[in-house]
């Protein structure tokens, strides 16, 4: 049965954070995780690209633009904390279910939007459904893997889901070309209608009593214990500022260099796309390694200087063979991540629904990041007539990471012992 607990094809060699022993079928589970990124990717990542026509068509202000832009991540940060809190006490892989199929029906709407106010609802509907996504993501990464593996699981979930930006950026521009803005999301839709019937086939989960019993136990203090962490709140608010940067310019980049170079919108796609071209390989590595990476606040703070160098780079120069490195650097910038994301499961003493509130902690202040980034922008833009001045401070933005690098206390997490559970603290 499909939502069944796995309990066949046992590996020797350590146990899951869950307790339970080592199975190969989690490779499965992480093909199912991926297609899931990729369902969202698609619609969330594809906008900015579609944004001239959607313009066109709905004449939108350049306030209205950015705050569609920005309105995909306002149910992420309305919503993620209060579900990581209510749902870690229920079915992950129901809830994963829910969660991409919701999202198709809202990518339809999208397309069916015939005023501003309808388009509203359907990317504030689709931003809700991926907040349903991460106690998802969560429990099951607790409950079909090693602590030892967390990295790599986050490394292959962001690298190998990076394709769908490269395939958003690049072929979006000809989709919508050859067809229209409104068919483009149908299609994007159709696929997350794929992800989810896959899920439904294979999508399983593998608990413990002793796992279980963990979850009920851990009651009201835990969202007080996670909030206290200053470890979570500086991996957070570094990576809000990175998030601002880059969903400012996934909104606005392609039409300033539409408006301001005449770049055609294949160019632009083609060159954004670079950057998650760079987090491929950069994510995938980090993740192979970072189980024994100790000391991460250095690579965090490179990281912030690398992306908000890039992103400046790439507003001073209309030079090809300049614009693709540098959207490569920015690209690989982001390899930092699975190692950020890996950090609330390997804090000492955390429970599993602390672990899904620690992730869903850094995942809001991460939207917040993309909510501000084009309701900034976009109302830079609005006051002072210069789009390349709104990108240029939304460029600075990512240094958040290279200053509370700097606050960050080594090391950051007991790291994994041999069997794959926390080591004790050091003393």
């Amino acid at each position: 049965m499909p939502l069944a607990t796995e309990q066949t094809d046992v590996q020797p060699g350590g146990t899951t954070v869950a307790g339970a022993t080592v199975s190969s079928y989690r490779w499965v589970i992480i093909a199912a995780l991926v297609a899931g990124t990729w369902a969202m990717t698609l619609p969330s990542l594809s906008f900015g690209l579609l944004l001239p026509a959607i313009e066109e068509a709905l004449d939108l202000s350049r306030i209205q633009s950015g705050f569609l832009g920005s309105s995909l991540r306002i149910g992420n940060v309305l919503i993620t904390i209060p579900a990581a809190v209510i749902l870690s006490r229920f079915n992950p892989v129901r809830m994963a279910i829910l969660s991409i199929g919701l999202g198709a029906a809202f990518t339809f709407l999208h397309g069916l939007a015939p005023i501003f106010a309808v388009l509203v609802i359907a990317r504030l509907g689709f931003g809700l459904s991926f907040s349903l996504r991460v106690p998802a993501r969560a429990l099951l990464a607790q409950q079909w893997f090693p602590l030892r593996e967390i990295p790599l699981v986050n490394g292959l979930t962001i690298g190998l889901g990076s394709i769908a930006e490269v395939v958003a950026l690049a072929l979006t521009p000809f989709i919508v070309e050859a067809t229209s803005w409104r068919i483009t999301y149908h299609i994007y839709g159709l696929f997350g209608v794929g992800v989810m019937l896959f899920w439904v086939i294979f999508g399983r989960r593998r608990e413990t009593p002793e796992f279980q019993e963990r979850i009920r136990a851990a009651g009201r203090g835990a969202i007080r214990k996670v909030m206290r962490n200053r470890t979570l709140w500086l991996i957070g608010v570094g990576t809000m500022g990175a998030a601002l940067g880059w969903w400012a310019f996934a909104v606005f980049w392609p039409t300033y260099m539409l408006e301001e170079n005449d770049f055609s919108l294949q160019r632009s796609g083609f060159l954004f796309s670079l950057l998650s071209v760079g987090t491929i390989p950069a994510s995938i590595f980090i993740g192979l390694i970072g189980s024994r990476i100790r000391r991460r606040a250095p690579l965090i703070a490179v990281s912030g200087l690398a992306m908000a160098g890039g992103s400046f780079g790439m507003l001073l120069t209309t030079e090809m063979w300049l614009l693709a490195p540098l959207a490569l650097l920015v690209g690989v910038s982001w390899g930092h991540l699975p190692i950020s994301l890996s950090i609330p499961y390997e804090i000492p003493g955390f429970q599993p629904r602390d672990v899904v509130i620690g992730l869903s902690m850094i995942t809001t202040l991460l939207m917040t990041g993309g909510i501000l980034g084009p309701l900034v922008a976009g109302a830079i833009n609005e006051i002072t007539g210069s789009l390349l001045l709104a990108l240029f401070i939304a460029s600075a933005a990512p240094l958040s990471m290279t200053v509370t690098a700097l606050l960050l206390r080594e090391p950051l997490a007991a790291p994994p012992s041999s069997d794959g559970l926390v080591a004790s603290p050091r003393p």
